[in-house]
């Protein structure tokens, strides 16, 4: 059906096209365009589909035959012949109506080409013809005349005609729309706004994406490089810029400057990243993809992330897009992971000059201020006037933005006259050099004047405010130099309770926070969620600290990382506590890569840290992220030794995460590397080993290696018994852990052995771990599932189900899976209406409970989508995948999994409808991503190929179907199905092309190919047969 907002989109397009196609310089196509808008004028607001058409003048084509026949009796009878004829005439014509009701796509054919379709046609009724006597073939022949000229009528007189006429004119014009659409992207940005306003809006287009950056300072003044920089980030060909200078000279400030400027004009992504190390540019990349919700439910590995977030970008031709990566220490840093994208630009701060023109970068120099803005600044900033000891101050700070930005913040501070601030400044000789990068070298005096602001800041507070301003330096010079979270600093961050409550070392905390940033020691995001200060200022306190100092400052931050993820795990399972544990492993990653920070890797609490992030992540279903924390696992050994139970546990946690992100290879190395040291020094049944192996024997199983699996489970629950007794909680577990391992075996029967045991012994035990019983149970369903004892399934899963939400550990997300799990078994128990109203009630009330966009939401929707489309419910499919697929484009990338399958099965639904217009955009983008980002050999790119060139089939493209088919052919892996379906799809093309040749020798080759089982394939060889019959006879006449 042609809905009204479709035919409204169709001309508005349509519009768009006749004012764009002059600007391309096609003016072939604007005529071609006000036809088929006229024809969409005259379009009702729905229409039969093109099947339904067919089978409409086919039924009135055969009311009408007998009819026909009759009107020929009195010729019959004129000419001398028998008027039994009639009859054999009667029977030839229906079956050439019948052949004919079955035609390909016929409709369209007949409209589009209507005097090769008749040419066709006719042609088949003379070799039909060929089967009566020759006194009968004339009036045959007429009879035929008479149903060809009917079908062609009423065809032109059908409301499918003129959809055909407003949509596919004609192949010349075909070619001409695909001409138009190619120059319109060449002429794109001079006619995309024309084009833009009169088209509906897309929320998708409307989207803007700005990640944290830091804030503008307030004291920032302009300098005549913004201009340059403003005017170059303008010109779209100006692709990657750098901008290099000596630390503290203002790089980062002019960053934020025209990261601001471009928010403002409202571009659509403005994203700011860390760029000091290769690992921090990667998770910053990481984060950015989970931002523009590129799928990560499958749980990718960190490459496989960025991959598709580089693909998401180059999608998208805008350009108004800009990526920063501050703080690039090594151009090398950024080798494959930065975004090549139409439209995108990507500007680095940096101090090192080396290698960036040979890399095709455009570059910018940021000098120091020149004399005069130096002193112009001091007097701006100060309300000064004395120009003679402004000058004296810029010469002693060598004109550096940084150290003139913090002496005008300490004199205003501490109310110090200009001469004032210089007289403290003079007491220090300037002898020292102090080397902060490779580059840059400053005189003690610019130490100094950094030195002298913290100090002005901090002696003013009282004593215990005091020492939380200095814990949180400490902890900002020691994290991640692209700044910790300010509610990690900050109790009452975006918290206005403040005055409400009696937590005095809260409240401290707060007042310290807020006194460093109004002395301008500390900064903020511009939404203030990031706290950073500026890395050189961290460096000089840094190199000023005594050794007690130090090892204070090692303590506080490895306590802070501590107290994350304890806090974090005491909240569990609530979904918002994955961005504090990303975050915090987003800390830890980045310190394992700052050599100042590495000696938080010797603290006692940080392989505790790491232990419990490893057990975190797990529950969370995002242990794809600790697989960055290698690093830090690495660190901690080197110190405390890799025979220590701590650090093989580290190990271990390490090691189940990589399985859990789907790299079992890579895991395994690491926990048998883990058990090798763990028996040596250990012990065969020490509870380390014992609880690597559990881990190994997991991994295995994911790696479906089931007799070890098995093999390695068996033993360690047999020394859990020996070694503990059979009612400790871990013997529990492992018990639990083998029947699961059992069940992914395929081996119900063992599965459901040890599951029953397990259940006896915990009410033996009378535990109250109603959680682990639940999980228990649950095991025992789905074996009861898996060996066909479904009434027993269902009783299991109706019983967890009518459970309590609050004794689920994962409140609603357990809760949901159980009466999914509950559908699937009424569902195979042949009760699918049930098993539908089930999913159906999932899918409603979750949608108020764990959101739209949860992930188990989308598994929930498809599953549902799959059982109509089982159920050849087709208008409830479309209707569910429609939702699904839109949703799926908010929250994951153009080209995901979940949003690719999703395009796929609303494709098969609307082609099982006989709708393949409306199939044809969403098959052809799923192959066209499966291409780019899986690659031509992939089994899904091959079968979204083969779908693709059917859909093409159908509507009669044959110039796009047979390259396509032909391809298709040269899969190694297709079936015996497939190679038929394909082979007899690429000869009718062929045919229908009139290209008579190639037809019959692939109907030949198709032939060849049923005959290897011709009983399977009978209805296909005997079709092959009859078009090898036809064309022979057509090459035979052409002779």
């Amino acid at each position: 059906m042609m809905k009204r907002e479709n035919k409204h989109k169709i001309s508005l397009a349509l519009s768009a096209a006749k004012i764009a196609a002059p600007l391309a310089g096609y003016t072939a196509i604007a005529p071609v365009a006000d036809l088929a808008q006229r024809a969409m004028t005259n379009l009702p607001e729905d229409t039969t589909t093109q099947t339904e058409t067919h089978h409409n003048i086919i039924g009135e084509i055969k009311n009408q035959v007998p009819k026909w026949i009759r009107q020929q009796k009195d010729q019959f009878q004129s000419n001398g012949i028998n008027t039994s004829g009639l009859e054999i005439i009667k029977t030839e014509a229906l079956s050439y109506v019948r052949e004919l009701e079955r035609g390909y796509q016929l409709l369209s054919k007949a409209i589009q080409d209507p005097e090769r379709f008749q040419s066709e046609w006719k042609q088949r009724s003379a070799e039909q013809a060929e089967n009566i006597d020759e006194e009968l073939a004339p009036y045959f022949e007429g009879i035929v005349d008479r149903i060809l000229s009917k079908y062609m009528e009423s065809a032109c007189e059908s409301v499918y005609w003129r959809l055909e006429m407003a949509t596919k004119l004609s192949n010349d014009q075909v070619k001409l729309k695909r001409e138009f659409e190619q120059a319109l992207e060449n002429f794109r940005r001079q006619i995309t706004q024309a084009i833009e306003s009169q088209l509906p809006t897309n929320d998708d287009l409307t989207k803007r994406l700005h990640t944290p950056h830091p804030q503008q300072a307030h004291n920032y003044i302009k300098r005549t490089i913004d201009d340059i920089l403003n005017e170059h980030i303008l010109d779209a060909k100006q692709y990657q810029t750098a901008l290099i200078g000596m630390t503290g000279t203002g790089k980062t400030q002019l960053a934020v400057t025209l990261a601001t400027a471009c928010e403002n004009r409202g571009w659509r992504l403005v994203a700011w990243m860390d760029g000091s190390s290769r690992s921090t540019i990667k998770s910053g990349l990481v984060e950015l993809a989970r931002a523009m919700r590129v799928d990560t439910k499958d749980e990718p590995t960190e490459k496989q992330i960025i991959a598709r977030l580089f693909t998401e970008l180059k999608s998208r031709n805008w350009d108004d897009r800009l990526i920063i990566f501050d703080n690039v220490d090594d151009i090398t840093d950024l080798t494959d992971l930065t975004p090549d994208a139409p439209g995108l630009r990507v500007i680095a701060t940096t101090t090192n000059s080396i290698g960036w023109e040979q890399q095709s970068w455009q570059t910018i120099n940021v000098e120091t201020f020149s004399r005069k803005d130096a002193i112009q600044y001091l007097l701006s900033i100060t309300q000064s006037n004395d120009k003679v000891t402004a000058g004296l101050i810029a010469t002693k700070l060598g004109d550096l933005p940084l150290a003139l930005a913090q002496a005008a913040a300490t004199a205003l501070n501490e109310n110090w006259s200009l001469e004032q601030y210089f007289a403290r400044l003079e007491k220090y000789s300037s002898d020292d050099v102090i080397l902060s990068y490779p580059g840059d070298s400053y005189t003690n005096e610019v130490s100094f004047a950094l030195l002298l602001a913290k100090e002005s800041a901090i002696n003013k507070l009282k004593e215990d405010v005091r020492k939380e301003a200095d814990k949180i330096i400490y902890i900002l010079t020691l994290l991640a130099a692209s700044g910790v979270p300010t509610q990690w600093l900050d109790p009452f961050h975006n918290n206005s309770e403040i005055s409400t409550t009696s937590d005095a070392n809260a409240i401290n905390k707060h007042h310290a926070l807020n006194a460093l940033i109004h002395n301008s020691i500390i900064q903020q995001s511009k939404d203030t969620n990031i706290t950073t200060i500026h890395r050189f200022q961290a460096q000089v306190i840094r190199e000023c600290w005594s050794s007690t100092e130090r090892n204070t400052a090692l303590d506080t931050a490895a306590r802070l990382l501590n107290n994350i993820i304890s806090k974090t795990a005491k909240n569990l399972p609530a979904t918002s506590q994955q961005h504090e544990v990303l975050t915090l492993i987003q800390q830890i990653q980045a310190i394992s890569n700052q050599k100042h920070s590495q000696d938080i890797f010797h603290h006692a609490n940080i392989q505790d840290t790491l232990s419990e992030i490893f057990r975190v992540v797990k529950v969370l279903g995002i242990a794809y992220a600790a697989t960055s924390l290698d690093t830090a696992v690495s660190l901690t050994s080197q110190h405390f030794g890799n025979t220590q139970p701590s650090t093989i546990l580290c190990q271990i946690g390490l090691g189940d995460a990589f399985a859990n992100s789907g790299d079992t290879t890579t895991a395994l190395e690491i926990l048998e590397d883990a058990y090798l040291r763990s028996k040596d020094h250990l012990g065969e049944d020490n509870w380390v080993t014992l609880s690597g192996n559990i881990v190994r024997a997991t991994t295995y199983a994911k790696k479906e290696r089931f007799r070890k699996a098995i093999e390695l489970a068996e033993d360690t629950y047999s020394r859990y018994v020996s070694q503990f007794s059979e009612t400790d909680p871990q013997t529990f577990s492992t018990r639990n852990s083998l029947a699961q391992i059992y069940l992914q075996a395929g081996n119900a029967s063992q599965a459901i052995n040890h599951c029953l045991a397990l259940l006896n012994s915990l009410a033996d035990t009378n535990s109250q771990d109603l959680d682990f019983i639940l999980t228990v149970l649950n095991n025992l369903a789905a074996a009861y599932q898996q060996d066909e004892q479904v009434s027993d399934a269902i009783e299991v899963f109706e019983y967890i189900c009518n459970q309590p939400i609050s004794v689920h550990k994962n409140g609603y997300h357990d809760y949901y899976i159980c009466k999914c799990n509950l559908a699937a078994a009424y569902r195979q128990d042949h009760q699918p209406a049930r098993a539908i109203s089930i999913l159906e009630q999932i899918c409603e009330e979750s949608k108020q409970t764990i959101g739209s966009y949860h992930s188990d939401r989308f598994h929930f929707r498809t599953l549902l989508a799959k059982w109509y489309l089982e159920d050849r419910d087709f208008t409830n499919a479309v209707k569910v995948l429609k939702t699904l697929h839109e949703d799926s484009g908010r929250t994951f990338a153009n080209d995901s999994k979940n949003t690719l399958e999703y395009e796929h099965m609303l494709a098969f639904a609307y082609a099982e409808q006989g709708d393949f217009h409306s199939a044809l955009p969403f098959i052809e983008h799923a192959y066209s991503s499966r291409l780019s980002t899986l690659g031509a050999s992939d089994t899904a790119t091959l079968e979204s190929k083969y779908n693709f060139a059917f859909t093409l089939l159908r509507l009669n493209d044959w110039d796009r179907a047979i390259p396509l088919l032909v391809e298709a052919l040269n899969d190694p892996d297709m079936n015996t199905d497939q190679l038929t379906d394909t082979q007899l799809n690429l000869a009718y093309a062929y045919h229908m092309q009139n290209d008579f040749t190639a037809a019959l020798k692939t109907y030949l080759l198709a032939r060849k190919t049923c005959q290897q089982d011709p009983d399977a394939y009978a209805e296909k060889l005997n079709y092959a047969n009859q078009q090898i019959s036809s064309l022979r006879a057509i090459l035979r006449q052409t002779e």
